[in-house]
């Protein structure tokens, strides 16, 4: 209607039904653009709005300061930007027994009647006789393949393998799961396994403390996947040491939203630049846009420039340095 009380150019018109009024064909197109460049330049500058609960300042994403100690994913979405301060006393570890190395091709001597017992009173029985059933004695290599194969089809919470190195061989017992919940205990006549009764890992939990808002928190897990912020953020620890744990938005999705701002906004500034013919309405929105963006200034320190035409331009990698 504003656009109809000004001189509009164009010689194609349609009158609307019911009414006096001639409408210009190209004023309606340039209507049908402007409407798109202009929801187009709100969507544009909603997404990176802070009160935007969908937008990309509320889109957290999460991170490590070292990588080596801990890595860091999100579970579901964090509520709000947060650092947590952890540091790892220690790891989280499957126990692991190992038996003292004999020759493999020797003859065995004893036989093996040994159980394995785990925390939680599950038992293993382990029988393998020296001799075969025509009265020739097992090498002691054959006896421990026997072992590992009673261990691991009785689908206990421990494992079994047997290794051999320089014509030694030793059976190696370990712990399925990390954690004190998850040790065990090897008691009987062990034979060609002797030694295999003394840990060589014990099993034990991580421990760790948690700094958040100046206060300190200890904690233990059996396992080395821990979680933090009531277990929106998961974190898996590698390492003993420091490591900062922090929530922010997503630099990328920033950088992005900014690049389809700019082009959003340069969008509106062409059309309006193209149609300023079309009435003083359109040159002073044309105007209050170009006087309207904060000062040159504080745009070039995050990457952003003005081009002669008014038009925007953004330099993304002095964007993403500045949002670090």
């Amino acid at each position: 209607t504003a656009l109809a009380k000004h001189g509009l150019s164009g010689t194609n018109s349609a009158k609307s039904s019911g009414t006096g009024t001639s409408v210009n064909s190209g004023s309606v197109a340039f209507l049908k653009q402007y409407n798109t460049a202009m929801s187009n330049l709100l969507s544009s500058a909603n997404a990176l709005m802070a009160a935007n609960g969908t937008g990309v300042m509320s889109d957290l994403s999460v991170s490590s300061s070292d990588t080596d100690v801990a890595d860091a994913s999100i579970n579901y979405r964090p509520r709000e930007a947060k650092t947590f301060a952890v540091d790892v006393q220690q790891l989280a570890q499957a126990q692991q027994n190992n038996s003292a190395g004999v020759t493999g091709g020797q003859s065995a001597t004893d036989d093996m009647d040994f159980k394995i017992e785990s925390a939680q009173g599950r038992v293993i029985n382990v029988n393998v006789s020296a001799l075969y059933d025509d009265g020739t004695a097992k090498t002691n290599r054959q006896m421990l393949r026997e072992a590992a194969a009673q261990i691991n089809e009785a689908g206990g919470n421990v494992r079994a393998k047997v290794i051999e190195e320089d014509g030694k061989v030793s059976l190696q017992v370990s712990g399925k799961e990390t954690g004190q919940h998850n040790s065990f205990s090897v008691t009987g006549e062990l034979g060609a396994a002797k030694g295999l009764d003394q840990e060589t890992m014990s099993a034990q939990n991580a421990e760790y403390t948690v700094t958040e808002n100046g206060r300190t928190t200890s904690h233990a897990s059996d396992t080395n996947s821990i979680g933090l912020d009531l277990g929106r953020i998961n974190v898996q620890l590698k390492d003993t040491g420091s490591v900062n744990i922090s929530t922010a938005p997503d630099e990328k999705k920033i950088v992005s939203a900014v690049e389809d701002l700019v082009k959003s906004y340069n969008s509106a500034i062409e059309l309006l630049s193209a149609n300023s013919g079309r009435g003083s309405g359109v040159e002073r929105q044309l105007r209050n846009m170009l006087m309207g963006i904060a000062p040159e200034r504080s745009l070039d320190l995050i990457g952003i420039t003005t081009n002669k035409d008014g038009t925007l331009k953004v330099n993304t990698e002095t964007l993403a340095e500045q949002l670090k």
